[in-house]
């Protein structure tokens, strides 16, 4: 989706991360609307898992009922129609043993809290949403957007916004950059901004899943996955749900909303001074983010080519158009 239309500049949490890690990162993506051709393991894996779990959880919050062999089913139905040569350990058999271990660790008849169901009778699941900022930089009306994946409302009366989370890395540093992360405080001011009501904060319902996840079986008895050898000290997968709060102390979210705006005011001042002009865009790279935590940046190889050369290859068939939208399926 073009970020500008009618006066109107839409920014949504990628979007963000991308213009405070590098300007020239986030031209390419947001004004170019260029992507890779080739899909990543990781994020198909983890997308997968999150269709599996909205559906679970729809069927939850209607009081509808569901089973684990659907859930199956519907990942069965997610990786057949996209397959992938380089999946690796990320499969639908890595999958299964996922969706097996987290029913177990997280039973419905075990599950205290409660989805909200909206007035039109949808849950909130997978909610996207759009939020008029009612704030005007360079002459564009603001608008952020995104999508939720749930709101869960607790016995006590606390609510949260829960994010799952697929990674294969879990450390210290992991959960520091998730406790400052933009996004979540981004989705429960957005929360605010539709109910009228600060949630008490975010929780993250995070999948562990490492490679040893190839070597690994679903143990009936203890509901885990472990690996195979009696010898094998690997955790090939980690079920986690851990809160943070942002109403206490307060502000946290206002802090948030102008922060926000200033990251947007400084990628419109650079679409003002760079213009469609890749040459200028090429003088503000941040390369220290070349390389990050999950490996190259996406544009690596293009940035790396003579300049000459980069145009071609920003367009040829390594890259395809991005028109994903958090406010679309």
């Amino acid at each position: 989706m073009n970020p500008i239309r009618d006066n109107t500049f839409y920014i949504d949490n990628s979007a963000i991360e991308l213009i405070t890690t590098c300007p020239w990162l986030a031209y390419a993506s947001i004004i170019r609307r260029r992507r890779p051709a080739t899909e990543s393991a990781a994020l198909r894996f983890g997308g997968f898992l999150h269709q599996v779990l909205d559906y679970r959880y729809h069927q939850i919050a209607l009081n509808l009922p569901w089973t684990e062999d659907q859930m199956i089913t519907l990942a069965s139905k997610l990786f057949g129609d996209s397959p992938l040569e380089t999946e690796g350990w990320r499969n639908f058999d890595s999958a299964v043993k996922v969706i097996r271990a987290y029913n177990r660790r997280y039973p419905q008849a075990q599950e205290t809290s409660t989805i909200p169901v909206l007035s039109n009778g949808r849950p909130y699941v997978e909610m996207p949403f759009a939020v008029d900022t009612h704030k005007t930089i360079r002459g564009l009306n603001i608008i952020y957007t995104g999508r939720i994946d749930r709101k869960e409302i607790e016995p006590d009366g606390s609510a949260y916004i829960v994010d799952t989370k697929t990674s294969s890395v879990l450390g210290d540093t992991t959960w520091a950059d998730w406790a400052v992360a933009e996004q979540f405080r981004g989705y429960c001011w957005a929360d605010r901004e539709c109910t009228g009501s600060e949630p008490t904060g975010y929780k993250l319902d995070v999948i562990g899943a490492r490679e040893s996840m190839a070597n690994a079986v679903f143990d009936e008895i203890t509901g885990n996955v472990i690996p195979v050898g009696a010898k094998s000290k690997a955790v090939p997968l980690e079920l986690v749900r851990q809160p943070f709060f942002t109403k206490v102390p307060g502000g946290q979210l206002d802090e948030w909303f102008d922060n926000m705006l200033n990251q947007v005011d400084y990628f419109l001042y650079l679409m003002e001074k760079c213009g469609d002009n890749p040459v200028l865009w090429e003088t503000h790279r941040h390369h220290k983010h070349c390389i990050g935590k999950y490996g190259p940046c996406k544009f690596y190889n293009v940035c790396a080519l003579p300049r000459e050369s980069r145009e071609d290859a920003l367009m040829s068939s390594a890259f395809k158009e991005d028109d994903w939208s958090p406010l679309y399926s």
